[in-house]
């Protein structure tokens, strides 16, 4: 059996097993692995792996292997954003602006499935990490129309650009609610910021190794407010997410509208991790026979190439030698959500292009 789900919903894990040689082989739902006359299809007891001639096929057709099929959400979202209040942030309305996007996305239904904390720098003239690995609104799930809006509301712009121990308080904070989740969701960093770090020891430089040091497990997303973007570009490309997001700095009203699109674009993107789906019970799970496959609405079946570098469509784990996520390249998540449609992760054939 198999259910399909439109993209940003959930996804279809479609278990199969490809048998010995021809990938005809049966893998019965309820049976542990074993087919009719009491054996393991795949050749080896307990294992949902491929065996040399079990490839995927592609075009059109589902490969010739049997599937069953078990429903899996994607993974919940959770956004720490370091949200630069100096004075600068008071230039062309951009802090009214920016407040009003961001708590339109804090209440937006768009927003759920994700968590947000928020924290501000500076705090007065509090230079060390400690002092921003509190935020002043911790994680909470969203939509949230109220407490992230009373916060704003009572905070003021004013003071220098603190960026790095603002960053690095932040780092600490999200490390603990990654330890908490697991792997049951997926922590970033947002930074929301306007200038070149300053103050406290900041350097471009100096906040770019920081955000390049958890990068892997925490990446740092970056939303300019204005023009700085050679600086604010060089701290994403450290924190694993390319470049900044640009967001307008002198029209307020664009400034909303952009701030509020910025978050919402990061939240979609997270929208491509997935978790590893667990193999049926007394199964164990060959990490090189999965495949990710997309089928839009009314067209073709698309089988994703494995892709470690994310240079172009694919998909990637996070983790080659220790998977625990599914991570959708960026143009093929762009693909999906152009055509939205059907994805399936289908175990047991050999993974289309390798796993490095």
């Amino acid at each position: 059996m198999k259910f399909g789900f439109a993209f940003g919903a959930s996804l279809t894990l479609a278990l199969v097993a490809c048998g010995p040689g021809d990938g005809l082989s049966e893998y019965k739902e309820g049976s542990s692995g074993e087919n009719g006359d009491g054996n393991n299809p795949n050749g080896s007891s307990g294992s949902l792996g491929s065996s040399g001639g079990g490839a995927s096929s592609s075009g059109g057709v589902r490969p010739t292997c049997a599937s069953t099929a078990a429903e899996a959400q994607n993974l919940p979202v959770y956004m720490v954003i370091v949200y630069d209040r100096s004075g600068s942030m008071d230039d062309n309305g951009k802090w009214n602006a920016c407040k009003a996007g961001m708590s339109s996305f804090f209440a937006s239904p768009e927003s759920k499935n994700t968590n947000a904390s928020l924290t501000f720098f500076p705090q007065g003239n509090a230079c060390g990490a400690g002092n921003f690995a509190t935020p002043q609104v911790n994680m909470r799930p969203l939509p949230d129309a109220t407490t992230f809006k009373s916060q704003l509301d009572s905070t003021n712009p004013g003071g220098g650009t603190p960026t790095l121990p603002a960053l690095q308080g932040a780092i600490q904070y999200a490390q603990g609610q990654q330890a908490a989740i697991g792997d049951k969701g997926k922590v970033v960093i947002v930074l929301v910021t306007d200038g070149i770090p300053n103050d406290c020891s900041s350097s471009v430089s100096a906040v770019t190794s920081a955000a390049s040091a958890v990068k892997d497990k925490l990446p740092t997303f970056v939303i300019g407010v204005g023009d700085q973007l050679a600086s604010l570009n060089q701290i994403a490309a450290g924190g694993g997410t390319k470049q900044a997001i640009v967001v307008n700095g002198t029209n307020p009203s664009q400034t909303q509208t952009d701030l509020q699109k910025a978050l919402g674009d990061i939240k979609a993107q997270l929208s491509c991790d997935f978790k590893v789906p667990d193999p049926p019970a007394g199964q164990t799970l060959d990490y090189k026979a999965v495949n990710v496959v997309h089928t839009p609405s009314g067209g073709a079946r698309n089988e994703l190439t494995y892709n470690q570098t994310c240079s172009g469509p694919g998909w990637r784990y996070d983790d080659p030698a220790k998977p625990t996520r599914i991570i959708i390249c960026d143009q093929s998540c762009s693909d999906f959500r152009k055509s939205p449609g059907k994805v399936e992760v289908e175990l047991g054939c050999a993974t289309k292009g390798g796993v490095n």
